[in-house]
């Protein structure tokens, strides 16, 4: 099983700052990961605000979950966002992934900022990720 999370996941860091767990939503599996503490010099009360960047996929296919070559894509998108970690803009908290979706969600400093900034760098990609995003602010 942890070597399919790992494939899944798209090779989750083993630096200890993950928790991975599964379970299940509307009879669908759901593996979620945890950041278990920020990176070293970021203090998560410097991100009030959350982002949630979600893909949806046919959540017919392998009982919800993306098939292998969805989610390599997949996590060439997070490689890809994860330029924006740092403490300007904010950290990946966590990612859900099944019953159709992979969701990332971010704690950010400022929302419009950290969106224009991740348009940017997706646009480096050609439009190859079809996502969603969402804000809300921490406290609502």
């Amino acid at each position: 099983m942890i070597k399919w999370l790992r494939r899944l996941l798209g090779g989750v860091p083993e630096t200890g700052e993950w928790a991975v767990s599964a379970g299940d939503e509307n009879g669908q599996p759901v593996v979620v990961r945890t950041r278990t503490r920020a990176p070293k010099g970021m203090a998560s009360e410097a991100f009030p605000t959350s982002i949630e960047i979600v893909w949806r996929f046919d959540e017919g296919a392998q009982g919800g979950m993306p098939p292998t070559e969805l989610a390599a894509r997949m996590a060439e998108c997070e490689n890809v966002l994860g330029a924006l970690e740092g403490p300007a803009n904010g950290l990946l908290g966590m990612t859900i992934t099944g019953n159709g979706r992979r969701e990332w969600v971010w704690y950010v400093a400022d929302a419009d900022e950290f969106s224009a900034r991740a348009q940017d760098l997706l646009k480096t990609s050609g439009g190859r990720f079809p996502l969603e995003v969402r804000s809300a602010s921490a406290g609502q």
